[in-house]
């Protein structure tokens, strides 16, 4: 799945950065408002990129990947982010952008 490749440097862990996307879609806000709860914090116009992200997971979920195994890809590109950050935000993008698919194994 190299789409999530493009995760790598667009994670950071401190806090301060805003997360709002104004050109966001309601599906959009929501994923990075969750994103942010969870202490993610996105470099700075990172929005659009880490969004088509969570697209591509959902890609990859409906070919049939296993999420942890998407997880370990993404854990894989971002330096920043460990498996733990890089299931949540699996997790999430599943969560608001194709609910219907939920967690594979």
């Amino acid at each position: 799945m190299r789409t999530l490749a493009a995760v790598a440097a667009l994670l950071m862990t401190s806090t301060g950065v805003a997360f709002a996307d104004p050109d966001a879609n309601a599906d959009d806000q929501k994923f990075l408002r969750d994103l942010h709860n969870t202490g993610m914090v996105l470099n700075p116009g990172a929005e659009s990129i880490v969004i088509n992200n969570a697209h591509a997971v959902c890609a990859a979920a409906w070919r049939g990947e296993a999420t942890d195994d998407i997880a370990a890809e993404v854990d894989a590109a971002e330096p920043n982010v460990d498996l733990k950050g890089a299931k949540t935000f699996v997790s999430i993008a599943l969560m608001v952008y194709c609910p219907n698919i939920g967690a594979r194994s």
